[in-house]
This record gives C-alpha cells, sequence and structure tokens, in this order.
C-alpha cells in the first residue's frame, strides 16, 4: 500500500472514510457529502478539495495516508501487529 500521497489525483483515489495526515500535522478524511476531504479537529480548514489538502502556505507537502476502509489489515501489516 502506498503510504506517501503526492498527488491529487492520488487523492481523489482514495475511497470514502480514508484518512491522510498533510505536510502541517493535520488528519484529514474523506467526505462522502461532496467526495471532498474535512479536517475535523481544524475548523480553520474545515473542508477542502484534495490540491488544498497537498498545499499550505503556497508549498506542496506531501500526506501520508493513514487509514483505507477497504484495505483496514494494512494498517495492522506495517505496524507489525496481528
Amino acid at each position: 500500500m502506498t503510504t506517501e500521497i503526492r498527488s491529487a489525483t492520488e487523492l481523489d483515489a482514495l475511497p470514502v472514510g480514508s484518512v491522510v495526515l498533510d505536510g502541517m500535522g493535520d488528519a484529514w478524511q474523506r467526505s462522502d457529502a461532496h467526495m471532498d476531504w474535512w479536517a475535523p479537529a481544524n475548523p480553520f480548514y474545515a473542508e477542502a478539495d484534495a490540491a488544498n489538502v497537498l498545499e499550505q502556505g503556497g508549498t506542496k507537502h506531501p500526506a501520508t495516508l493513514l487509514y483505507r476502509p477497504d484495505h483496514p489489515s494494512d494498517l495492522h501489516a506495517r505496524k507489525g501487529t496481528p
């Protein structure tokens, strides 16, 4: 499983419910409302498209994939847990 996301196309390809960590340390979850991303812990951003998740302050940062609902066991395999 790819753990680093570098493009909006890669981010948009993730299924609803996926969670990524952006370059600034904010967690984003893929929303089913408008197929956008939302940051529940950061009301400043609230909701954004994939390009804005990857770019803060005019600088692009890769995102780290934390969870995919269609591959939940991959997370455990990476951490070495059953």
